[in-house]
């Protein structure tokens, strides 16, 4: 794939992108903790000790790496400080947007379409909600954003060990934040064994015949270390996080059922 060069004019109007997208993901930010399972994460797990967060899961709402950062917000300025307890998703929500712009530059070599994708997420109210709200979410999606630019650097075979450690790490993390992001994790998986099989696509990284079964190689062991870490970190409460999802409301059959029976409108035969 091509290098991509652009004017330094546009990284101006990056920059107003993202300066318009901190601001409104400033403001508010210092309104009253406790909306939007804030308060669960807070009251159950962020001002808790340290040793507590790494190895109690009772409730979903432990999203561990992200409560890590809380809990030391909360110790360096003070746990009422809502500025401070929201900071890291501040901090993750704009490096996302910059990644954002990065990764659609990087897949479709269009500036149209990158300041496209970085003005959309800029102003969309859901990036913008948890940019802004203690949870871990704007972390998944910074670190699923720099995934598949590492991705992609790899197919590109450009800097391997590099881009590589930055797969693992930003995997690690993302499980270790929320675990169900083993689902993109799988999704990314597929989409990297279609680029190594794919003729076509395969053509465009590296005509390499060989290139097929290097990729497939070390994206196989890539997986498999983030495998064995995030199990390394969760293996201190990996017998509890099986009781939480047995047992939580949403993920029983009932529940769910009714849940699902509650959107369908009711119809007289």
């Amino acid at each position: 794939m091509r290098k991509f060069k652009f004017p330094k004019f546009s990284l101006i109007l990056v920059a107003i992108i993202l300066v318009i997208g901190t601001l409104l993901r400033l403001f508010k930010i210092n309104r009253a903790l406790g909306g939007h399972d804030e308060n669960a994460m807070l009251l159950y797990f962020g001002y808790a000790p340290l040793e507590y967060i790494t190895t109690t899961y009772f409730d979903v709402n432990n999203h561990v790496f992200h409560t890590i950062l809380v809990h030391l917000m909360a110790i360096w300025f003070g746990e009422d400080n809502a500025f401070a307890i929201r900071l890291p998703t501040l901090l993750f929500g704009v490096a996302g947007l910059g990644m954002i712009y990065a990764l659609a530059l990087k897949l479709f070599q269009s500036q149209l379409v990158a300041f496209l994708a970085l003005w959309i997420a800029a102003l969309h109210p859901v990036h913008i909600h948890y940019s802004q709200t203690a949870r871990g979410y704007s972390l998944i999606m910074f670190f699923s954003a720099i995934m598949v630019y590492a991705a992609v650097k790899i197919l590109e075979s450009e800097k391997i060990l590099k881009w590589s450690g930055v797969f693992i790490i930003c995997g690690v993390l993302s499980v270790y934040t929320l675990p169900t992001n083993v689902h993109f994790l799988l999704g990314l998986a597929g989409w990297v064994i279609y680029i190594a099989l794919s003729t076509k696509a395969t053509g465009e990284f590296n005509p390499d015949p060989e290139y097929s079964r290097r990729v497939l190689i070390l994206m196989a062991s890539l997986g498999g270390a983030i495998g064995m870490l995030s199990w390394l970190v969760y293996f201190p409460v990996l017998g509890q996080m099986i009781e939480t999802a047995k047992n939580h409301p949403l993920l029983t059959w009932d529940t769910s059922t009714a849940q699902i029976l509650s959107i369908v409108p009711s119809t007289n035969l």
